[in-house]
């Protein structure tokens, strides 16, 4: 089983260094995926990231501040890919930063899956419990990154999985 810990705190979140008492009503206060997701520090993490802000931090963006971090992924990352095709991603990167040097994939999956322990069912209710949610500056960037993750992966002529999550296991 895996243990339930407390939601993730980013940097620059209120919750981030707390004392355990304060994260366990920080986690009492939000009882659904949906309610931590719309919680005040949470939204639009990536697109903060992107943009050199804390993950953590209060601010909410503007449409600029998710045109400027379509940009930065669009025009000044050198690699983009995907947890949603994580197989594709690892061969992607081969491909592109050391051509000739096969993927371990076994390796790439002993490092990563021992991070989280989440169930297919575990997963299926969060994101039915997101149903309807919408956080525009990541789904826009997240949408232009996967684009270039396509477009990258068919030049490199790397076929793009299905998800891994589910193929790992």
């Amino acid at each position: 089983a895996v243990p339930r810990r407390s939601p993730m705190a980013p940097g620059g979140h209120p919750m981030h260094r707390a004392n355990a008492s304060a994260r366990a009503a920080f986690k009492a206060s939000l009882p659904t995926i949906r309610d931590y997701a719309e919680s005040p520090g949470i939204p639009s993490c990536a697109c903060k990231m992107v943009l050199g802000r804390p993950c953590g931090g209060a601010a909410r963006l503007t449409a600029a501040d998710a045109a400027e971090a379509v940009r930065r992924v669009t025009e000044d990352f050198l690699f983009v890919g995907s947890q949603d095709h994580f197989r594709a991603s690892v061969a992607l990167a081969h491909a592109m930063l050391a051509p000739g040097l096969p993927p371990d994939y076994a390796k790439q999956v002993e490092t990563t899956s021992a991070r989280h322990g989440y169930t297919r069912a575990d997963r299926d209710a969060a994101v039915a419990n997101l149903t309807g949610y919408v956080d525009a500056c990541d789904e826009a960037l997240y949408a232009a990154g996967l684009a270039l993750f396509e477009a990258r992966c068919a030049r490199y002529g790397v076929p793009v999985d299905g998800n891994a999550h589910a193929s790992w296991k």
